[in-house]
């Protein structure tokens, strides 16, 4: 061991003065030695600054390909919402030129049908005239003057059916009752109505 520390001490020694009798040559190693460190790192940082270049001018290209492709979507948005506008307006029209024809018609079978059934209500009660005496005699009084009318509208009278009212309550019992299927019938015209334009 001690022999052992003794070389390693006269190999020191020996070093030493090789190192004190050439400083330039030392000087000159280790300046080669660290421009050769410093050359790799250099080697290493130009690869990794091209991988970095590399890759920023990818981002570049997918960026400014997805850019065109934003303003491309954004023109499409823009050319629909346009045809939509004018898909809409094409159809409120469609569909208010259907409600009105509906309505039109609606309006001329309620004329027509009102008609019939106030004509219907006069001749029931022209008719029901020659049953005044047979009325009067389950009545009495004032209710015997008036003619007897069947259900409306025109039909056998079940047994049991005959009724007296005044024209007045025929009439408005008809007229409310004509309104009413009109109205229903108008409801189920708009119901028929495609809104969705298609």
């Amino acid at each position: 061991m001690i022999g052992t520390l003794v070389r390693i001490g006269s190999w020191a020694r020996t070093a030493a003065g090789w190192i004190a009798d050439r400083p330039l040559l030392v000087l000159l190693i280790m300046t080669a030695i660290v421009a050769g460190w410093r050359g790799i790192e250099l080697r290493e940082a130009r690869t990794e600054i091209g991988k970095q270049r590399a890759l920023a001018a990818q981002w570049q290209a997918d960026f400014i390909a997805q850019r065109e492709e934003m303003r491309k979507f954004a023109t499409l948005v823009r050319e629909a919402r346009k045809q939509a506008a004018k898909d809409d307006a094409a159809n409120i029209k469609r569909v208010e030129g259907e409600w009105s024809a509906k309505l039109e018609k609606q309006s001329d079978d309620y004329q027509s049908s009102l008609a019939a059934a106030l004509a219907g209500v006069d001749r029931r009660m022209r008719n029901g005239q020659a049953g005044k005496d047979r009325a009067g005699a389950a009545c009495s009084g004032r209710d015997a003057e008036l003619p007897r009318l069947s259900i409306l509208p025109d039909g056998p009278l079940p047994a049991g059916g005959a009724a007296i009212i005044s024209r007045a309550d025929a009439l408005i019992c008809v007229g409310n009752t004509v309104r009413l299927e009109a109205l229903i019938a108008a409801w189920k015209d708009a119901a028929s109505i495609n809104v969705n334009g298609q």
